[in-house]
C-alpha cells in the first residue's frame, strides 16, 4: 500500500501495518512506518524571518481539517515568532473552497497591513491572489502569496504564485521504489527517504 493522505490518524496507519503487508507512507513521518518526506521546518522559518525582517506581517489561509502538513506549517510559524518573542494569531479561516476563500479574504484584504499570505495548496492562495488584485493592490509590493504545495497553477497565473518545490511524480516514483524494496527484501526493515526541495519566490507579471 502507499499512502499519500495526511489527515489519517497514527493509529490508523498503525492498523495498516499490523497485516503485515509492505506499507510506504507519503509525506507523513512517524518513524514506525517506511515513508517518503521532505523537511520544510528550517525552511518556514527562515522564510518568516525574512519576510518580518521586510516589515510584512504574516497571514494563515487556515482550512479546517487540512491535515497534518497545514499542522506542521502552523507550527513553524508560530516557532518562528516565538523565538522573536511574539505571538502568532493572524489565522485567516477559510473553507477548502476556491470562491468561498476568495469572498472571505477580499473582504478582510481592505483592512490589513502589508502581509505575506501562506496557503498549503495553491487553489487557496491563488483565491488571495485574485481578491488582492481585483482590490487594485499591487503584487508583491502591498502583499505576497506563497501556497507549500505548488502545482502548474502556481506557474500560470499571474502575477506567479511563490512555492516550495516539492515535485509530486519524484514523490510518487520514490514511494514505489521503496515500496519495490520492502516487497523483494522479506527483511528489510522501516526505510525511510528524505527528499530535498528548495523556495520559488515568485510574484512578477513576467
Amino acid at each position: 500500500i502507499i499512502i499519500f493522505n495526511d489527515s489519517l490518524t497514527e493509529e490508523e496507519l498503525t492498523e495498516l501495518v499490523s497485516f503485515d503487508i509492505p506499507v510506504v507512507s507519503l509525506g507523513i513521518d512517524l518513524k514506525t512506518i517506511s515513508s517518503v518526506t521532505w523537511h520544510y521546518k528550517t525552511q518556514m522559518t527562515n522564510l518568516v524571518d525574512e519576510a518580518l525582517n521586510r516589515g510584512k506581517e504574516i497571514y494563515f489561509l487556515k482550512v479546517e481539517g487540512a491535515g497534518k502538513m497545514e499542522e506542521r506549517m502552523i507550527k513553524a510559524i508560530v516557532n518562528a515568532y516565538s523565538e522573536r518573542n511574539k505571538e502568532f494569531n493572524n489565522f485567516i479561516e477559510v473553507p477548502d473552497s476556491y470562491k468561498e476563500t476568495y469572498k472571505i479574504v477580499k473582504e478582510k484584504l481592505p483592512s490589513l497591513k502589508n502581509g505575506f499570505f501562506i496557503a498549503t495548496r495553491d487553489s487557496i492562495a491563488l483565491a488571495a491572489l485574485n481578491a488582492s488584485l481585483d482590490l487594485n493592490l499591487k503584487v508583491p509590493e502591498d502583499f505576497e502569496f506563497m501556497a507549500m504545495l505548488g502545482t502548474k497553477y502556481s506557474e500560470l497565473s499571474r502575477p506567479k504564485l511563490s512555492s516550495f518545490d516539492i515535485d509530486s511524480r519524484v514523490i510518487g516514483k520514490t514511494g514505489m521504489n521503496v515500496l519495490a524494496e520492502l516487497i523483494n527484501n522479506d527483511e528489510a526493515e522501516i526505510i525511510i527517504k528524505k527528499l530535498p526541495f528548495k523556495y520559488i519566490k515568485r510574484g512578477s507579471t513576467l
